[in-house]
């Protein structure tokens, strides 16, 4: 199944009853979506598989094991709010953001970037520039300070995306650099 597209191992998995599976792949999908910014592609995974993201429709499913599914989801949801201003993706991204702020309490050291990065994109969601930047800078600090490289490059890799749709090319340019 080495050259299998992610719908093939879903529909594969599925049929198996394999559920873990087709989780895992179907986030997977999502993340590599947003990674290489092909939000088609990431919308079109999350509409397809709406089952894998009904975490976010009611924030009270939320467990800690699924936080990277969440977490991205959350992103992506932001940026769907963002494009589309359909209330069912703000309310995604302000479930998703809900749970990392309980999760935070109960473990700031492997939840705080992550929560801060989604308080940084409902900021750009709403247009709000100062404290999208605040809380940007708060989650590269905070995955600094955690010697979380990977996650510190996300972090100034979608605040210099976060920087050009403001068009401040020096800080796009400073962002890109860090990353």
């Amino acid at each position: 199944m080495a050259d299998a597209s992610p719908d093939d191992v879903v529909e594969t998995a599925a049929a198996k009853r394999e559920l873990i599976f087709v989780r895992v792949t179907v986030v997977m999908n999502l993340v590599e979506s947003l990674l290489l910014r092909d939000f088609t592609r990431a919308y079109q995974t999350m509409v397809r598989y709406p089952r894998a993201f009904q975490m976010l429709d009611d924030k009270k499913q939320m467990k800690v094991p699924e936080f990277d599914g969440v977490f991205w989801s959350g992103f992506a949801s932001f940026h769907f709010a963002r494009e589309t201003r359909e209330p069912l993706w703000i309310q995604r991204g302000m479930n998703a953001l809900a749970a990392f702020e309980e999760w935070t309490k109960l473990n700031a050291w492997n939840f705080l970037p992550r929560y801060h990065l989604l308080k940084a994109e409902l900021h750009h969601t709403q247009g709000d520039i100062a404290r999208a930047t605040e809380s940007f800078d708060a989650a590269i600090a905070a995955a600094k300070k955690r010697h979380s490289t990977s996650l510190e490059a996300i972090a100034c890799e979608w605040a210099a995306h976060f920087y050009r749709n403001i068009e401040n090319i020096e800080k796009t340019t400073q962002m890109i650099q860090q990353s």
